[in-house]
């Protein structure tokens, strides 16, 4: 007869079971993943954020992995991950490698690369597949650029695997070249990400049209506002709220998928990084002088003042020093926008309750 400790004894067995048999499916090995029972004939994306291999300060060949590669969790931002030689920071260069297995009658794949903090390229069974700038091995060798970019690979009936053998075709030995001399962290965001071939609106357009949609909309609504003041050069909110909106939206533009540097391929990764850390920087006073137009009891000139002499010194920053030095200012710059937030609640509270008092 079972007793009640071996019924649970027998559930936390069969859970233990399951966990593990689960996992075993979706990852083996550093440098592995099994893909291969999953529904790519779905719109489903599959992530492949699991421990790469990597192989440090080295443009190692993409077709197989070195024995001399180790460990790395990707996605990853590797400025305090130490190298063989012991040295640490954002700057550097290296190879990650990641072999995943895919159902056999899988006819080929989409795979998307984000956007990385310089350069990288991206190679799938040793063929080139996409390039964001130019990786290299030093500053001046190095030009930085942007994603995402999405491309489609079909799945061979035969391909060479990480050991030189011949697998069937649903092996793909993703190998991604990266370096990273000009940011202020190096390494990875995002993971790099895979769908079937009904998958690619989900996976690339979708993105994108969200994306635009939501520059366009903050846009067209600066716009209007920035005209409404035109019309009534007294309506100063509406010049600081149009402003603002612009100031988002343009904002929104540059990043993430980077809408606004598809249309304008001439504005390089330089001139973009600085419009967007300035773009922040003036977002806050702009947001800060609107506040106080709509409530001008409550105004307090001489913060509105240190506000912009604060965007202003960190938007000169921007300009005046290289891309090494100006990433640097959004960590401490967003001190200044908790601090501005504070004030701005603390605005919001007197006049909620100035408004129950007079309701009162």
């Amino acid at each position: 007869m079972l007793t009640p400790d071996c019924l649970r004894g027998s559930v936390l067995l069969g859970c233990f079971c399951f966990i593990l048999t689960f996992f075993s499916h979706c990852a083996t090995a550093a440098g592995q993943l099994d893909l291969s029972d999953q529904n790519f004939s779905s719109t489903d994306i599959y992530t492949l954020d699991t421990d790469w291999q990597i192989v440090w300060n080295e443009f190692a060949s993409p077709t197989q992995i070195p024995t001399q590669s180790e460990p790395y969790s990707f996605p990853g931002v590797w400025n305090t991950v130490p190298r063989p030689d012991g040295a640490t920071g954002p700057y550097g260069f290296a190879t990650l490698y990641l072999e995943v297995r895919f159902p056999a009658d899988l006819p080929g794949i989409y795979v998307k690369l984000s956007d990385l903090p310089s350069a990288g390229t991206l190679w799938a069974n040793g063929v080139r597949l996409i390039d964001q700038g130019v990786v290299g091995q030093t500053f001046d060798e190095e030009s930085p650029g942007f994603g995402p970019d999405t491309l489609y690979i079909p799945l061979s009936k035969k391909q060479s695997t990480s050991n030189g053998q011949l697998a069937s075709k649903n092996a793909v030995l993703f190998a991604l070249h990266t370096s990273n001399f000009h940011f202020k962290e190096g390494g990875s965001w995002s993971p790099l990400k895979v769908t079937g071939p009904s998958g690619f609106k989900q996976l690339a357009t979708f993105p994108a049209v969200v994306d635009s949609a939501l520059t366009i909309m903050l846009v067209v609504l600066g716009g209007f506002f920035l005209s409404l003041y035109l019309t009534r050069r007294q309506e100063l909110a509406a010049l600081f709220f149009g402003s603002f909106c612009l100031a988002i939206g343009l904002r929104n533009g540059i990043t993430g998928e980077h809408i606004i540097n598809q249309l304008l391929p001439v504005l390089s990764w330089h001139s973009s990084q600085r419009l967007e850390h300035i773009l922040l920087f003036i977002s806050l006073p702009l947001f800060i002088a609107f506040t106080h137009r709509l409530y001008p009891q409550y105004q307090s000139r001489k913060a509105e003042l240190t506000f912009w002499i604060v965007a202003v010194l960190f938007s000169l920053i921007t300009l005046i020093t290289p891309s090494t030095v100006f990433t640097q200012t959004s960590f401490p710059y967003q001190v200044i926008i908790i601090v501005g937030l504070i004030y701005l609640f603390r605005i919001a509270f007197l006049a909620v309750r100035h408004k129950r008092k007079s309701a009162s």
